[in-house]
């Protein structure tokens, strides 16, 4: 089975890659997506784009992966609003600016943010009730909670996507 951020990471291969029209074809669209990145991407985490007081973070890491962002950031950011796509990150907030956004980031770095089994306790208690299962209603709560929580998130993929950084698959080309 392929991975939940696979194929969008591909996706984001391919803008950043010289040598994608040759290998896939469609030159017009990727050359223009390419343009359209250009200056923002960076290969291993994608990039930051800073406009009309929010934030764009194009992670191209998946939807669970950037849901799990959402709840990080929000952890880190305090009044954020947090908006996760397939492909990127939205961020909004009072108290944000690129230097407390990169400030965020490095706290997403420590291996024990990611450890801190009572705040991902409390973000699996905040998320939806979403029906998974028609047994869902006999399990105990904190049951309940738990698997609505790997449903839905992606706390270890997160973190090993985090920690790659830089050092992530280059890309196409």
């Amino acid at each position: 089975m392929i991975a939940d951020g696979a194929l969008v990471n591909v996706g984001g291969r391919l803008v950043l890659g010289p040598k994608a029209e040759k290998r896939f074809g469609r030159r017009n669209f990727i050359a223009g997506r390419r343009d359209a990145f250009e200056g923002v991407l960076t290969p291993g985490r994608g990039g930051i784009e800073v406009e009309d007081g929010e934030i764009r973070w194009w992670t191209f890491a998946g939807g669970r992966i950037n849901a799990t962002l959402r709840h990080a950031l929000e952890a880190v950011g305090g009044d954020w609003k947090v908006v996760p796509d397939n492909f990127m990150v939205r961020v909004r907030g009072e108290h944000l600016d690129r230097a407390a956004f990169l400030a965020a980031l490095e706290r997403l770095n420590d291996p024990a943010f990611w450890e801190d089994a009572r705040l991902w306790a409390e973000v699996a208690g905040a998320l939806p009730n979403y029906r998974l299962s028609k047994f869902q209603p006999l399990m105990p709560e904190w049951v309940e909670r738990e698997v609505l929580g790997r449903f839905l998130l992606d706390v270890a993929g997160t973190r090993r996507w985090v920690a790659a950084g830089d050092s992530a698959e280059p890309p196409l080309g």
